[in-house]
């Protein structure tokens, strides 16, 4: 059985218990820290003001080797995993897996191939177009950001780089790549398809080992130069050293935290360094050796908290809905299975393919009239919990009638116990559909709402 976690009640349990981003960490902090924890298959996220851990993204064993994390456009995060081969996409809202974009998804029986051997680094240009690098197969490709097809090649082997690295960037119109064992950096124009040209060749003014590369606010390409232990920067448009920007140890992830100041990585001293361009001063060490468990940290990215408050009030009453085939034993209907489906999308974007099944737990429904019952119900999930109370026939309909004109204890068959139930006024809004299938089988529908502490968490 294959369940998709795309806008279920699945996912929003997984929401409940892992809290979505803007109610992580500091609630007067408007950011949070990814960082890729190579060597434990993790990502941890941490406070954007603080440096406080926070907790893992939980990844159910997907992740293996997490280098590039990368901002999709739409509202969602592409995880390069080199260690499968994989592109995974978390949703940043929920900072949950979404799905497997390429490379071999567990939740199928499939085993699908993945585009690139041992990817490392991904660009997302300003229209959406993904590049998903290789280190071992020196290779930069475009990859479909939604369904993982591969559209081109963009960079060969042999074409003036080996050991493409995690730290990709666009800006305009150019693709630039760091090359770790060629120690170059690549750049390609991805709008004309031109061949790759090398901007800075091997080696020059110290260049050893790049492992990420970013345009900052001054228009300078800024790279980390891992052997070196140094970051550089080099004059964008021509390749031309331009000065040390600052000396650190064994420097892997950059990021822009701010105009002028920059949160650095390393995968030897796994902690995140806040660092003056202008003078290359470590202003601060927000994220101590080894903090949060980081084990080779290689990525660092920055991500505004997604404000979603003002959909709650939609949310807030958001429909759920049960189904089961139960017996009848006497004057009780027994459900030993109420099922929820997942995975299921609105009017012209469902997809039957994608539509699984989830156990929510039991139903018991004890007539005590002919119009008039006692429900009793335990969830396997414990936000649902467990209860019971009084239903009653929600209108009157020529079964109940029969059966009233018989007598409760008279009637001998279960059809009178066909028909629409509800709780009463006090649960209007929400009620019960029995249709009696065969002698002593009957499908129970069950209509109503997803708790509070799910609602409130989209």
């Amino acid at each position: 059985m294959k369940i998709r976690n795309t806008h279920t009640l699945l996912l929003l349990l997984i929401w409940s218990q892992s809290g979505v981003a803007q109610n992580l960490g500091d609630p007067d902090c408007e950011t949070l820290w990814l960082v890729s924890s190579y060597s434990t298959n993790a990502i941890k996220v941490f406070d954007g003001c603080s440096g406080d851990f926070i907790q893992n993204i939980e990844d159910n064993g997907w992740l293996r080797g997490p280098q590039a994390i990368v901002d999709d456009g739409q509202g969602g995060l592409l995880v390069v995993s080199e260690e499968n081969g994989r592109l995974i996409r978390i949703d940043q809202a929920t900072l949950t897996i979404d799905r497997v974009i390429a490379g071999d998804d567990p939740e199928t029986t499939e085993v699908e191939i993945a585009p690139l051997d041992k990817p490392t680094g991904l660009a997302v240009s300003n229209d959406g177009r993904a590049f998903l690098g290789s280190f071992t197969q020196n290779q930069v490709i475009e990859i479909d950001p939604v369904n993982g097809d591969i559209v081109g090649t963009v960079i060969s082997a042999s074409q003036g780089i080996e050991g493409v690295d995690a730290g990709m960037w666009i800006q305009g119109n150019q693709l630039y790549v760091p090359g770790f064992d060629s120690s170059t950096i690549v750049a390609v124009n991805i709008a004309q398809n031109s061949a790759p040209q090398t901007l800075v060749s091997e080696g020059s003014n110290g260049l050893n080992a790049p492992r990420t590369i970013l345009v900052d606010d001054q228009g300078d390409l800024l790279v980390s130069s891992w052997r070196g232990n140094q970051i550089l920067a080099f004059e964008r448009s021509s390749g031309n050293f331009k000065r040390v920007v600052a000396s650190v140890s064994r420097p892997t992830g950059m990021v822009l935290e701010s105009p002028g100041v920059l949160l650095v990585t390393s995968d030897q001293v796994n902690d995140v360094k806040r660092i003056r361009i202008s003078d290359g001063a470590v202003i601060a060490t927000p994220v101590p050796a080894g903090g949060g468990g980081i084990r080779g940290g290689t990525w660092i990215t920055v991500i505004e908290k997604v404000d979603v408050p003002t959909e709650s009030a939609a949310i807030d009453n958001h429909g759920f809905f049960l189904i089961g085939v139960g017996n009848i034993v006497e004057r009780s209907i027994s459900v030993d299975s109420m099922i929820y489906t997942t995975g299921g999308q609105w009017g012209v974007d469902l997809n039957p393919a994608e539509i699984g099944e989830q156990v929510w737990g039991t139903v018991l429904i004890e007539f005590t009239g002919c119009n008039q019952a006692t429900i009793t119900f335990v969830s396997d999930e414990p936000v649902f919990g467990s209860g019971e109370y009084e239903i009653v026939r929600l209108a009157s309909s020529p079964l109940g009638d029969a059966c009233e004109a018989i007598g409760f204890a008279n009637v001998e068959d279960f059809l009178w116990m066909s028909g629409h139930w509800f709780g009463g006024a006090d649960r209007s809004g929400e009620g019960f559909s029995i249709d009696v299938i065969n002698g002593n089988q009957v499908i129970v529908t069950w209509y109503s709402y997803l708790p509070q502490a799910l609602t409130m968490t989209q």
